[in-house]
């Protein structure tokens, strides 16, 4: 079972959306790309809210669209959320919630103070939405939208207006939504870092076309890619936790045939977890540094170099069956005289890995233990 789409829409002249892909209806499927891409017009035309668009979507054997077949955005039932909250001003939150759950499409999701609970939405429940800030708004959208049961979740950038400190946990709750309840999930953002936490498999639009699809690992890493070239490029290793060093507050990850210290995380050994590393923060030597500040130096093989610019050279390194990149000046690369299939040590900072970055990967917890856990207040 998955998503068959087979889409053009065409707009003024200046703009034309033209794929034909399958997507996986399990997991959580990431779309990325530029401003301008297509992210979000395919959004739109999977929940019918492009009526120009042709061809044809079926979701699950179920025909949403063909030549003279189209089925309405509330008989597909879609969850979306947009990058504004759209809640009903005249509401408060708890009527919000309220709303969406006496309409939900099945009996298969959260309650409302489950969901409320997920997004630590408790404290402003009584709240209207113009007593909130855009965060706090958006958490309830979410959290609006879970409690309506869709067989399909979609989210357009749905955690740009919160801080970096108040996005883990929301993508955790997303992710157990996801494992509960067995809903797939496409969502949209130009953050890799959101998408390697988040996400399973990946997809990369470029002015309304698919460059590529796989999963997040392997495209993100991909040289012949736009990810791996952008500024904040990086990887998603995944890893378990083998054992804390508690005299240094370290905690001991098993990436492979790789060992790497981290700060102390508040996990138990043989947890599955995943870690993003960013490629501006992997250096390499040719030989194991012996006096080092660095704590993790590990073995990798060279794959695959690119020139990225002028200066700087993207290097794509094997770690057992994962992948590294490291973005070098070309003058390092000559002088180290670099060779694809060279034997090398990459080299990682432990600070360069902070444990908010680190997020329990699909085996790791029992995800009805997980849906309800609430986060933080603020923003």
């Amino acid at each position: 079972m998955s998503l068959e789409v087979e889409l053009e829409l065409v707009r003024d002249r200046s703009f034309r959306l033209q794929l034909a892909t399958t997507i996986t209806d399990s997991g959580i499927t990431a779309i990325h790309g530029p401003s301008g891409a297509g992210k979000s017009s395919l959004l739109r035309c999977l929940s019918g809210l492009e009526p120009t668009a042709t061809g044809v979507i079926r979701f699950r054997g179920r025909l949403w669209q063909a030549p003279g077949v189209f089925l309405p955005c509330h008989r597909r039932e879609i969850g979306q959320v947009f990058h504004d909250a759209r809640l009903f001003p005249h509401l408060d939150i708890d009527g919000n919630l309220a709303y969406s759950y006496r309409r939900r499409f099945s009996d298969c999701g959260p309650t409302p103070e489950e969901a409320a609970a997920s997004m630590g939405l408790e404290p402003w429940l009584h709240r209207y939405p113009a007593q909130l800030s855009a965060g706090q708004q958006q958490r309830a959208a979410i959290a609006r939208t879970l409690v309506n049961a869709p067989q399909l979740l979609m989210l357009d950038e749905p955690l740009a207006a919160l801080d970096a400190a108040a996005k883990p946990p929301l993508l955790e709750a997303l992710r157990d939504f996801n494992r509960r309840w067995e809903v797939p999930v496409l969502y949209v953002s130009h953050q890799l870092g959101e998408i390697l936490q988040l996400a399973d498999q990946m997809m990369v639009l470029k002015a309304g076309q698919l460059l590529a699809s796989g999963t997040a690992q392997e495209i993100s890493t991909r040289l012949d890619l736009p990810p791996s070239h952008e500024e904040n490029a990086m990887a998603c290793l995944h890893c378990v936790l083998d054992h804390h060093e508690h005299q240094w507050g370290l905690s001991v990850l098993r990436c492979g045939p790789a060992l790497l210290q981290v700060d102390r995380l508040a996990r138990q050994p043989g947890e599955r977890l995943r870690i993003e590393v960013a490629a501006r923060d992997v250096s390499i030597s040719r030989e194991p540094a012996q006096h080092s500040s660095i704590l993790n130096r590990v073995p990798v093989t060279l794959e695959q170099m690119v020139a990225s610019s002028p200066s700087r050279t993207l290097l794509r390194l094997r770690l057992g069956e994962q992948h590294l990149l490291a973005r070098l000046t070309r003058k390092s690369v000559a002088q180290l005289e670099l060779e694809v299939g060279m034997p090398l040590y990459a080299q990682i900072k432990s600070v360069a890995l902070p444990p908010q970055l680190i997020m329990a990967d699909d085996e790791a917890t029992r995800p009805e233990e997980t849906m309800a856990r609430p986060v933080q207040p603020g923003n």
